[in-house]
């Protein structure tokens, strides 16, 4: 076990407690420890990625389900047809184990690794979001997001991000920005890193070194303002303020003026398919999706 896997752990502990200061205090040595760790690993992908001269546009929506949408729980397929209902001139193309080579160049070290288990399917989905827009553009949307209206009005010819994490410590985006829902045209230099990124750590490690590798690495990228990363942060500040909200609330009474509420500035949603769901009860916000 790393040791990072202990101080983890005792972040989630913390975060629960009253001491708020103590938690911040913890938070802030853990991730200067694990950025000085990871710090070899982001130096060389940094070297050594890929600097493209041109970019593509491409207004394709990426989405990741391995064994294809027949096989997507209750609470996925219902994101999956609110992207499709919302997706206006936007194209989707869902990625999965039959057609995941038409669209990305992934080192077959990194199927191998997967294969056996030391790669999550999960992790390697970080893994594909990046290589996908590094070689394609376009947007990268979770599996788990929930949308409400139009797509249309995200522009893909320069860096898209989308934030609405508590600006918090527990993370090392600090509220920044979320991996989940980003996107741009192809070659840019900030995904090209990221590819790179994978393909130095997975060459020499056999264990995820921690959880939130996806943002360690975008905190590097941030800090070198790789595709205007940093220097947009302005522009997408908080820009689904009520992103985490419906998760908690898909098991109550639906309220109409609760739903406009939220609704009026948020038109995205992350839930997730792990989460305790009572798809018999009538009238909740789960049955009025």
């Amino acid at each position: 076990m790393y040791k990072n896997d202990l101080s983890f752990v005792m972040s989630k502990i913390l975060g629960r407690l009253p001491a708020k200061r103590i938690s911040d205090k913890f938070n802030i040595y853990r991730h200067q420890q694990i950025r000085k760790q990871l710090t070899p690993v982001f130096d060389e992908a940094y070297e050594t990625f890929t600097r493209y001269d041109s970019h593509k546009v491409n207004d394709t929506i990426w989405i990741f389900w391995w064994q294809g949408e027949d096989s997507m729980p209750k609470v996925v397929k219902k994101c999956y047809r609110s992207i499709q209902q919302n997706r206006g001139k936007k194209n989707i193309v869902l990625i999965t184990q039959d057609n995941i080579k038409q669209y990305t160049d992934i080192p077959k070290f990194i199927y191998d690794k997967l294969d056996k288990g030391v790669i999550t399917y999960t992790h390697f989905s970080d893994i594909v979001r990046a290589n996908l827009i590094k070689n394609n553009g376009g947007l990268w949307m979770d599996a788990t997001l929930y949308v409400t209206s139009s797509l249309d009005n995200i522009d893909l010819k320069k860096l898209f991000y989308c934030s609405g994490y508590p600006a918090d410590t527990f993370n090392v985006s600090f509220g920044r920005w979320t991996g989940f829902f980003m996107g741009g045209p192809s070659g840019m230099d900030l995904f090209s890193f990221m590819d790179r990124l994978y393909e130095v750590y997975w060459r020499d490690h056999e264990k995820l070194f921690d959880y939130f590798l996806i943002d360690y690495g975008l905190d590097y990228a941030w800090k070198k303002d790789l595709s205007s990363f940093k220097s947009l942060e302005e522009s997408y500040k908080q820009n689904n303020p009520h992103l985490f909200d419906l998760q908690g609330m898909l098991n109550q009474p639906y309220d109409d003026k609760e739903w406009k509420r939220i609704t009026s500035d948020t038109s995205v949603f992350k839930l997730s398919y792990k989460k305790k769901v009572d798809f018999d009860k009538k009238e909740s916000y789960y049955n009025r999706l």
